[in-house]
């Protein structure tokens, strides 16, 4: 029962922060005409934030709300008024805005989820892999499942395997 329990409050919680995701796009694109696509990778970032202040400074997570909430409003706002004012101010028509401001928020997307990488790949281990000691497995299709492969200095990256033996 107590199973149950989790599997739906865990629904329903992930349910409602991907209502909350979608209606925060949807008042964004209808009152500016922006489609912000980095939006979801700035909510990534205040998560991982606010999971760091959690666990690595040991601060109440209620407090660490207070403290990431109000930075990643004003880290929003500062790449708005840097990266998309000057889009808005320098389209033509809506179409143009739209798909400069698609373009634009594309980019800062990559920016954003590189900086998300930087703690935990060096230079080195990103460069240097070494092999996996896991062997993959199959599915049922006979297609390979993803394996998570481990690099120096901790760094993982996704890859498929190259064969499947059933």
């Amino acid at each position: 029962m107590t199973l149950a329990f989790d599997i739906v409050l865990s629904g329903l919680v992930l349910g409602g922060m991907y209502a909350l995701i979608a209606l925060g796009l949807t008042l964004q694109y209808g009152i500016a005409r922006i489609m912000n696509l980095s939006y979801g990778e700035a909510l990534v970032a205040a998560a991982f934030a606010a999971l760091y202040i959690y666990t690595g400074m040991a601060v109440n997570p209620l407090l660490g709300l207070v403290v990431v909430v109000p930075a990643s409003f004003a880290a929003n706002w500062l790449l708005y008024q840097i990266v998309l004012m000057p889009l808005v101010q320098r389209a033509r028509n809506q179409g143009m805005l739209e798909v400069d401001s698609i373009l634009g928020t594309f980019g800062i997307l990559f920016v954003i989820q590189g900086v998300m990488l930087l703690p935990s790949c060096s230079s080195q281990g990103a460069r240097a892999q070494r092999p996996s000691h896991r062997r993959g497995r199959c599915s049922g299709s006979g297609r390979a499942t993803p394996e998570l492969d481990e690099h120096e200095h901790g760094c993982v990256s996704a890859r498929t395997l190259p064969h499947c033996a059933e």
